[in-house]
């Protein structure tokens, strides 16, 4: 790592992102003169200035500098493989909190296509990329995709880490929030309990790792007019609360 990406890495981190541009717009013609323009080093450093500008809502300096890596990648590596997927996952991101769901659509299925190609259907990371179109079909009040896209994040958890993972537990949670947002309320009590039973497996049942889950469902079964059972759990979150403070 050169001197002057150090210190623009060290700028970001302290939120001075317009300062941090020089340094890093230095390193990348640095490493431009040494390696080449279409370098794999180069594909990173231009990430790097484009989460600068993305940072900073310059939404097209951004992509431009995305674009760039992504080219760079699938002219060295193909089109299928991990890093690939990365590069359009980053745009998919960028166009998604921009509103562009079209075209975040496109990019998310494009990562998804990728990633799935070059490690297997049953790849752990999936997950990741099953979520992130789950929660743009979520945006766009499209049920039926959101839900089967959530499943599959799921699944793929499930059998990638067996049943009792934390991860597969989050899995639980994000498709009980998504049914309490289209009032599938019989669903989604089944999943925050599913949710809450699996993190008491994974991390134990006085773990602050299951206040969150202790407190939506909480606060899901006070809106449902269980008041009674929802101050059993709000209850329970305050008493772990309470030993993790002690």
């Amino acid at each position: 790592m050169t001197e002057a990406l150090k210190q623009s890495k060290k700028l970001q981190a302290q939120g001075k992102l317009e300062e941090a541009v020089p340094f890093a717009e230095q390193a990348l013609a640095i490493d431009k003169g040494v390696f080449g323009a279409d370098d794999l080093n180069v594909a990173i450093l231009l990430d790097h200035l484009a989460s600068l500008y993305k940072s900073q809502q310059r939404y097209v300096e951004a992509e431009g500098y995305y674009d760039q890596a992504l080219a760079i990648r699938e002219n060295a590596l193909g089109a299928n493989y991990p890093d690939v997927a990365a590069s359009l996952n980053r745009l998919a991101v960028l166009y998604h909190n921009q509103g562009k769901l079209f075209s975040a659509e496109f990019m998310y299925k494009r990562a998804l296509q990728s990633i799935k190609a070059a490690l297997g259907p049953g790849d752990l990371l999936l997950s990741k990329y099953y979520n992130n179109l789950a929660i743009l079909y979520q945006a766009q009040d499209d049920y039926e995709e959101a839900e089967a896209n959530f499943l599959l994040a799921l699944e793929v958890r499930e059998k990638a880490l067996g049943p009792d993972h934390r991860e597969v537990a989050d899995s639980l949670l994000k498709l009980a929030k998504f049914y309490r947002r289209f009032d599938k309320d019989s669903a989604a009590d089944f999943h925050f309990k599913r949710a809450l039973r699996t993190y008491e497996r994974a991390l134990g049942h006085k773990h602050p790792g299951i206040i969150r889950s202790l407190e939506l469902y909480a606060a899901f079964l006070k809106a449902t007019g269980r008041r009674g059972e929802a101050d059993v759990y709000r209850s329970r979150a305050e008493e772990i609360r309470q030993l993790k403070g002690g």
